[in-house]
């Protein structure tokens, strides 16, 4: 079990929501990509005993997507959620891969449950080459319709990533394994690479 929630007063006091726009239904179309992205961030989280995360930020982030908004000056958020949203903004953070406003664009875009099953959909696919292509042909051709252009970015990089890790699994499993179990337990960076997978497994191999 995860440690308790770092003290607010280690955490930034100004905490800043990025302008988001309107989200549209045609997003659904990553939303197994999205759920993969944020799992861990949500399951660590939970462990930190901020359920359901998610949904209150999407709520948050929908009152504010006209413009940037300073979290700690907003008069209708208690002193809880301000710290529990600390505490989303270090654990977003300690994941590493995802920037705090990537992190905000993928809750805006809909896909706040983490637990929806959008990671074993995908490693599902990956044992099968047709299909997945297949997905990757229709999310590469959402990106180009305008309405989700302002968020072809975050979606892009998510889906780059995805892929990256899927290559690192079939020749590092025991290692990225390895890796999630330390972000859940103690927020060690999920922001690794191949380079780093190989100095694990070597060290893995001196030390048996």
């Amino acid at each position: 079990m995860a440690s308790d929630s770092p003290p607010l007063a280690t955490m930034s006091p100004n905490i800043s929501l990025p302008p988001t726009p309107t989200p549209q239904a045609t997003l659904r179309s990553f939303a197994p990509f999205m759920d993969w992205a944020l799992y861990p961030i949500h399951h660590r989280l939970e462990l930190l005993g901020i359920t359901w995360a998610g949904i209150f930020m999407r709520r948050v982030l929908r009152q504010n997507k006209e413009s940037i908004s300073t979290l700690h000056l907003s008069e209708s958020i208690s002193d809880k959620d301000l710290a529990d949203i600390a505490t989303v903004h270090l654990v977003v953070q300690q994941a590493g891969w995802l920037t705090w406003d990537d992190y905000c664009y993928l809750i805006v875009a809909g896909t706040s449950s983490a637990f929806s099953g959008g990671a074993p959909a995908l490693r599902h696919l990956i044992k099968d080459p047709e299909r997945l292509q297949k997905e990757l042909d229709s999310v590469t051709r959402v990106t180009r319709y305008p309405e989700v252009l302002p968020y072809a970015p975050v979606m892009k990089k998510v889906v780059k990533r995805f892929l990256l890790e899927a290559e690192m699994r079939k020749k590092y499993l025991e290692a990225v394994q390895r890796r999630y179990r330390e972000f859940e337990g103690s927020g060690t960076s999920l922001d690794y690479t191949l380079e780093d997978l190989e100095l694990d497994d070597s060290a893995r191999q001196e030390n048996a």
